[in-house]
């Protein structure tokens, strides 16, 4: 699920994050409403991995989905939030082999 920057941004902006500061990373930060302070740090890449996004808002303290949801209809059918798993097929080993006490 590659995202486009620009709508990162939008997503992270309707969870009440504003850019501080844009050079060679995206600096956001949230005012809670406890009086604490989110900072969250973003690289300034066109598109941002799947994975990149994930460790994002698994640093910030963002469900995935929160993200995920507040992207475009078009987008949601681009990159979906949750694809279908498939089953992980299961690893079968072969048994272990029988030693006969006289081949040793």
């Amino acid at each position: 699920m590659d995202a486009p920057k620009r709508r990162v941004i939008r997503a992270f902006q309707a969870l009440g994050f504003r850019v501080v500061r844009e050079a060679e990373h995206i600096a956001l930060r949230r005012d809670n409403p406890d009086g604490s302070v989110t900072p969250m740090t973003i690289p300034n890449h066109p598109t941002l991995k799947a994975a990149t996004l994930r460790a994002i808002c698994t640093q910030g303290g963002i469900p995935r989905d929160q993200i995920c949801g507040r992207t475009s209809r078009r987008d949601r059918d681009r990159f979906p939030a949750a694809s279908p798993q498939r089953p992980r097929s299961r690893l079968t080993l072969p048994p272990p082999r029988q030693y006969s006490s006289s081949s040793m």
